[in-house]
């Protein structure tokens, strides 16, 4: 069970990361640009998923404890 949460948190990391490059690119691309996906920078890119990930996968598992804490038996 606790790493079924951490591959759900891993995966809502990553889409978050996908998210947030997404929204950046809005803010900044011209007005009559389609919304869509512009990676500048594939280095940042990749490192800022791996943090996402990993921020994703943590905090599911810290989630996964504090239920297997309170449930009872």
């Amino acid at each position: 069970m606790r790493l079924i949460f951490i591959i759900i948190g891993g995966i809502a990391g990553v889409l978050f990361s996908f998210w947030d490059t997404m929204v950046s690119y809005s803010d900044t691309a011209p007005i009559d640009d389609q919304f869509g996906l512009a990676i500048i920078s594939w280095p940042f890119f990749l490192i800022k998923t791996l943090i996402y990930l990993c921020m994703g996968s943590f905090f599911c598992w810290l989630i996964s404890l504090v239920f297997r804490r309170n449930l009872p038996e």
